[in-house]
């Protein structure tokens, strides 16, 4: 069955496992590759170019602030040599936040 949808409404309500029956269904969503780590300036950019993208359809008026703040990262890199040594906060990111 890879590759292919199955409708939840379609299942049904009872589940047998192991002779046991049972009349309630749980599942879980686990992601197919494990995501991979931002380690360098280039691959952050790259990544939040795509976050702007997404980002900026849904507050198009937020976009030059972005783009203005993902300037001022790679601005500070350049400063420090290049080597990654700038630390991007998560919360820093939550000032964005929808």
């Amino acid at each position: 069955m890879a590759n292919e949808f199955i409708s939840f409404g379609t299942l049904p309500p009872i589940l047998v496992i192991n002779g046991t029956v049972s009349r309630s269904v749980e599942s879980t969503l686990e992601p197919c590759h494990t995501s991979k780590r931002i380690t360098n300036i280039s691959h952050w950019v790259s990544a939040f170019i795509i976050f702007i993208s997404v980002y900026s359809e849904k507050v198009a008026n937020q976009a030059a602030q972005l783009m203005k703040y993902c300037n001022v990262v790679r601005d500070l890199d350049s400063k420090r040599g290049g080597g990654g040594g700038v630390v991007i906060s998560i919360s820093t990111m939550s000032n964005f936040a929808i």
